[in-house]
C-alpha cells in the first residue's frame, strides 16, 4: 500500500481542526455533520450533543464568515439568540453568537442551533465556519464549514464533501459533488498515512457507499482526490 508519511504529518500538525469529541453535531436527519463541509442552504437546522458525563455551557462562534455582493446576510442562531449580520459585513471575527447554552450531559440540544442565508438566489461564492466548543475548554471544539458557489480565490468550484454516520462502524455514504473535476478518487488512509480503501466517484452521482466493517476500530483520514490533487482531507472514526 502506498504511503503519503509527508501528507499526514501535516494533517496531525493540523490536528486542532478536527479533535472536538464531546462536543457532536447532527443534521434533522440524524446524521451526524461533525466537522464536515457542507453546502449552504438559505436554512439550516442543527442539533448540537453534549458527549460528556457533565453538564456543558457551549459557545457558538463565526470564525470565518464570506458573502456575495448580492446577498442581504445571514443570521445564524444559538441559545435562543439570533446574530442578524447585514451585507456589507462590518464584524470583527471570530464572533460569538450570544453567550453560551446549557447542556446536560449526554443530551442534545434540537432547538437553539440553526441559520437563515439570506441569499437574494445569488451564485456567488460563500462560506461560513461555525465552532462550538465548551465554554471552560475552547480547546475542545467542534467546527462547521458551509460552502456554496466559487471562490474569487482560485476560480475553482468549491467540492462538497462529507461521511456519514461517523463515528462509524459497517458502513459510510461519502456525499460529493465534483463536477467540475474529473478522475476522482475517495481513498482512506490510516494514522500511519498507509492507503486502506480506493473508490473511483462518477461525476454524474453525488453519494457512494462503502464497507468499512473489516476496518478495526481507531481513527482513519478520508481523503478526496481529484485530477491527481489532494482537494480535501477530513477525520473518520471506526467504532
Amino acid at each position: 500500500m502506498r504511503k503519503i508519511g509527508l501528507l499526514f504529518l501535516g494533517i496531525i500538525s493540523l490536528g486542532n481542526i478536527v479533535l472536538g469529541q464531546t462536543i457532536q453535531v447532527w443534521n434533522d436527519k440524524n446524521e451526524n455533520i461533525s466537522n464536515q463541509t457542507l453546502l449552504m442552504e438559505d436554512e439550516f437546522v442543527m442539533w448540537i450533543e453534549n458527549t460528556g458525563v457533565t453538564s456543558l455551557d457551549v459557545v457558538c462562534q463565526i470564525t470565518d464568515l464570506i458573502l456575495p455582493p448580492e446577498s442581504d446576510g445571514i443570521a445564524p442562531c444559538w441559545g435562543g439568540i439570533c446574530a442578524s449580520i447585514e451585507n456589507p459585513l462590518t464584524i470583527n471575527l471570530p464572533y460569538t453568537i450570544g453567550t453560551y447554552t446549557t447542556i446536560a450531559a449526554g443530551q442534545i440540544n434540537t432547538e437553539d442551533a440553526h441559520y437563515l442565508y439570506f441569499s437574494n438566489n445569488s451564485t456567488g461564492y460563500s462560506k461560513m465556519q461555525l465552532k462550538y466548543f465548551p465554554q471552560n475548554n475552547p480547546d475542545d471544539y467542534t467546527l462547521l464549514i458551509f460552502e456554496k458557489g466559487t471562490s474569487s480565490n482560485d476560480n475553482i468550484t468549491n467540492a462538497i464533501f462529507s461521511a456519514y454516520p461517523n463515528p462509524a462502524d459497517d458502513y459510510i455514504t461519502i456525499n460529493y459533488n465534483i463536477e467540475n473535476y474529473s478522475n476522482s478518487q475517495f481513498v482512506i488512509y490510516n494514522i500511519l498515512g498507509t492507503e486502506i480503501k480506493k473508490e473511483n466517484l462518477q461525476n454524474n452521482s453525488n453519494k457512494l457507499n462503502v464497507d468499512i466493517s473489516d476496518l478495526n476500530s481507531g481513527v482513519y483520514f478520508y481523503t478526496l482526490i481529484a485530477d491527481k490533487k489532494i482537494i480535501n482531507t477530513k477525520k473518520l472514526i471506526v467504532k
